[in-house]
């Protein structure tokens, strides 16, 4: 159990706190390459600041204050000119330095525009990611971890916005045991309160499930995962999960012997192996949550994709209806019901009340990591998964307990031809669903598509009237 004080020093981001500092020696992901093909503003919030993402007409990106330095119109509207954003108000022109170039009211000869300057925060391309860091310079690289480097794959990105904070999401992925009742049993509830099955069977699943005829592409019956012990191991880009689940042999068990990665500080990797799942703390009460997908083509084809090509995709949070009842057809996948787990603890969980048990060993793990990673920070040092040299981070392999399409060599992954043409879904989950890879799969396959997401459903980030 922590106290009130702990929990503030564990999840509050705002310049200055502790947290908000050593989230700051880390670059962290604002956009999709490709959401500014078209649209070259974007409001971002990040770590409570509010902020304006643009790409101006010579292809370079910014991220400078939302609020002009004149009369705190809000950039989001600004003009993109070839090296920079002007204002839409009276067009004080600024640069990716934050720094005005114009202003065009103000005298030939006048030193008044050197004299202002924006907040303004260095911005980077990678993997079709835009990648943003808030923290002292010289800032570090951002790790090339295999999945958003490794040639011949295919990639895309799901994005939505958690309306809690981001140490909710993270603390879910040392809780193994959760996916025995919340992907299992609970899953099943759902599915029969759908009509897709008959009976849940009991918690383990020793009943059968009677799949009703027609069972939908993307709604499978959940697996339950009976633990017969779960365990936490430190590595040197954060924490392994290791799991021994029920008929496996311990001694050959993949998930216990090698584990699941967590990568310190915000990033767990997916089921699959070839997929994250990023956390970014917009401020103490709201998260971007990133869907990183770069699977293997199904064609076994060689892939040409640049980063602007990378598709992104908003991906719709579980919720309740008028009634205030839970919408059931949005709970039917594993990511729908992680969302209601997460949101449904409040915008900032009250951890002086909970009660831990031994099963909650990763979480304590890796509170007591953030707390050390920290007092490195507050003592001049890097914290882990700091890249300064290019040498070490061309590409970063990891080790995973479930490849999916793909098998272990050591620490790098490898194509597994057999399992590649499986027939499942690319992805799981809501974000799965609303794939565009995943859709044009499902039509190919005969198989029922999910309605579009509308556009009016899209959480978009408030924008801050300056």
């Amino acid at each position: 159990m922590l106290t009130r004080e702990q929990n503030d020093r564990l999840t509050l981001v705002d310049p200055g706190t502790p947290m908000g500092e050593l989230m700051r020696r880390y670059w962290q992901p604002v956009a999709g390459v490709s959401e500014m093909n078209d649209k070259p503003t974007k409001a971002v919030r990040l770590l409570c600041e509010d902020l304006i993402l643009y790409k101006d007409e010579s292809g370079n990106y910014g991220l400078i204050d939302a609020s002009c330095a004149h009369r705190r119109v809000n950039m989001l509207w600004g003009i993109p000119e070839e090296n920079g954003l002007r204002c839409p108000y009276h067009g004080w022109l600024y640069d990716s330095n934050g720094q005005c170039l114009e202003m065009p009211a103000e005298p030939a000869d006048s030193t008044f525009p050197s004299r202002v300057q924006l907040k303004a925060y260095p911005v980077q391309a990678m993997g079709g990611l835009l990648w943003a860091y808030l923290g002292p310079q010289p800032a570090p690289l951002i790790p090339h971890y295999y999945p958003f480097v490794e040639e011949g794959r295919v990639r895309s990105i799901g994005w939505t916005h958690v309306t809690c904070n981001w140490l909710q999401i993270m603390e879910n992925s040392l809780d193994p045991i959760h996916a025995e009742y919340l992907h299992g049993y609970f899953s099943k509830y759902v599915l029969q309160r759908m009509g897709v099955i008959e009976h849940r069977g009991d918690i383990y699943g020793k009943r059968p499930m009677e799949e009703k005829p027609g069972v939908e592409f993307w709604r499978k019956p959940g697996r339950s995962m009976r633990h017969i012990s779960a365990s936490t191991s430190r590595f040197e880009h954060g924490i392994l999960k290791h799991r021994w689940l029920q008929g496996e042999n311990q001694d050959e068990s993949i998930g216990w012997n090698i584990g699941h990665p967590i990568l310190f500080p915000n990033l767990e990797s997916g089921t699959g192996g070839h997929d994250f799942q990023i956390r970014v703390p917009m401020d103490n009460e709201n998260t971007y949550y990133i869907y990183y997908y770069a699977t293997l083509p199904r064609d076994g084809e060689p892939v040409d994709q640049a980063q602007e090509d990378i598709p992104v995709y908003h991906v719709p949070i579980a919720g309740v209806d008028w009634e205030g009842q839970p919408i059931w057809d949005q709970l039917d996948n594993n990511s729908g019901q992680d969302h209601f787990a997460w949101t449904s603890q409040g915008p900032r969980t009250r951890r002086w009340l909970e009660r831990l048990g031994q099963s909650d060993i990763g979480i304590i793990l890796y509170r007591r990591m953030l707390m050390e990673q920290m007092k490195v920070v507050e003592d001049g040092g890097d914290p882990i998964n700091t890249f300064r040299d290019p040498a070490t981070n061309e590409i970063i392999w990891l080790p995973y307990d479930r490849m999916g399409d793909e098998v272990i060599e050591g620490m790098r992954s490898v194509p597994k031809e057999a399992e590649k043409a499986s027939g499942e879904p690319l992805g799981a989950g809501s974000s799965g669903k609303f794939n565009p890879f995943n859709v044009a799969y499902a039509e190919k396959l005969g198989k029922p598509v999910p309605p579009p997401f509308p556009e009016s459903a899209k959480t978009a980030v408030e924008v801050s009237p300056g």
